[in-house]
C-alpha cells in the first residue's frame, strides 16, 4: 500500500508491537484515515504471538510461522515503522524520545511492549531464572539450549528444568518440552507464589498443599463498540479451603509458598475398578 499523498493532520505513534497494535495496523489496512500518519516504533522486528509459543517449543510451528513482521505490515499499511528503542516520552511537547533516532511527535500515543516479570526482585532469579517474556530472549536461551541437547544425545531426556508458574502457560510449556524430549517422561511442576510485599517483609519458604476456591464466576456478555459480541472472564471464586498448610494461608501470612504439581491427572488406583465396566460397555448390542 503506497503512502497517502493527503497532508498530515495528525500523528498517531505505536510505541511496541503488540497484538493490539497489530490489530490497529490491520484495521488501518483495510479502512485507511485521511489525514492520519500511523508511526510504529519497536525494538523488534519480527514480533510473536505468544499463543503459538507452545506449539513452536514442540517443533510444530517454525519461527516465520509464530511471528509478525513487523516492517512488512507497516508498509503494507502505509505506516512508518522506526527500528528503535523509546527511551523516555515528554509529555509536555508530545514528543518519544528514541535511543538512537530524534524525538517523533505524536498526536496520539499508544504504548503496547508487552509484560516483562520484574526477576531482579526474587533473590537468584536473575541468574538462574530465564523469564519467557520478552520472548525474543527467551527464544535465545531455548535455541541454546536445544543446541546443547543435539551436541550432547547424553542430556536429551535426562534434563532437570523448573517452571514457575502452574497456569495454562506453565503447563503447556512443560508438556511441549516433554515433546521434545528434554525431560523426563514425567515432568512436574511446582507452583510458586510471593506475597505482594517488599522484599524484605517476605518471609522464608514453606512447603504447602494447594488451597481451594469455590467455582469462579459466570463469564459476561457485551456488545463490542464494533458490533460483535465480547466476553469478559468472570472473577475467580471466593477461597473455599485456606487452613494452616496450605498455600493461601502462608501468603497471607507474609511467607512464599511453594507446592510440587503432577501434571498427570489420572487416577492408577482406580483403574483397575473402572476396568469391567468399560469392558461391558465395548461388548456389541444385541439384536433382538
Amino acid at each position: 500500500m503506497k503512502p497517502s499523498e493527503q497532508p498530515v493532520l495528525r500523528d498517531l505513534v505505536l510505541i511496541g508491537g503488540g497484538h493490539s497494535h497489530v490489530g490497529v495496523l490491520r484495521m488501518f489496512a483495510m479502512k485507511p484515515e485521511p489525514g492520519v500518519r500511523i508511526t510504529v516504533i519497536c525494538t523488534d522486528i519480527d514480533t510473536p504471538y505468544s499463543g503459538m509459543l507452545p506449539g513452536y517449543i514442540s517443533g510444530h510451528y517454525s519461527f516465520d510461522e509464530v511471528h509478525i513482521d513487523l516492517g512488512r505490515l507497516c508498509a503494507y499499511t502505509g505506516a512508518r515503522f522506526f527500528h528503535d528503542a523509546v527511551v523516555g516520552i515528554d509529555r509536555q511537547n508530545q514528543k518519544v524520545i528514541c535511543q538512537i533516532r530524534p524525538p517523533v511527535a505524536y498526536d496520539l500515543l499508544s504504548i503496547n511492549i508487552g509484560s516483562t516479570p520484574q526477576v531482579r526482585h526474587v533473590a537468584g532469579a536473575q541468574s538462574l531464572a530465564v523469564p519467557v517474556k520478552p520472548i525474543a530472549q527467551f527464544n535465545q536461551r531455548w535455541l541454546a539450549l536445544l543446541d546443547k541437547a543435539r551436541q550432547w544425545p547424553i542430556h536429551r531426556g535426562r534434563m532437570t528444568i523448573a517452571v514457575v508458574g502452574a497456569g495454562a502457560g506453565g503447563v503447556e510449556l512443560v508438556l511441549s518440552m516433554q515433546q521434545q524430549q528434554l525431560i523426563t517422561p514425567k515432568p512436574w511442576l511446582l507452583n510458586v507464589n510471593i506475597p505482594n510485599l517488599p522484599l524484605a517483609d517476605i518471609g522464608p519458604m514453606k512447603l504447602c498443599r494447594l488451597g481451594r476456591r469455590h467455582a469462579a464466576e459466570s463469564v459476561i456478555q457485551q456488545p463490542s463498540p464494533r458490533g460483535g459480541t465480547m466476553y469478559w472472564i468472570g472473577a475467580a471464586g471466593a477461597v473455599a479451603d485456606d487452613a494452616e498448610g496450605t498455600d493461601f494461608h502462608a501468603t497471607a501470612q507474609g511467607f512464599a509458598s511453594i507446592t510440587p504439581l503432577q501434571v498427570d491427572l489420572t487416577d492408577h488406583q482406580r483403574l483397575p475398578y473402572w476396568a469391567p465396566m468399560a469392558a461391558l460397555l465395548s461388548q456389541p448390542k444385541r439384536r433382538a
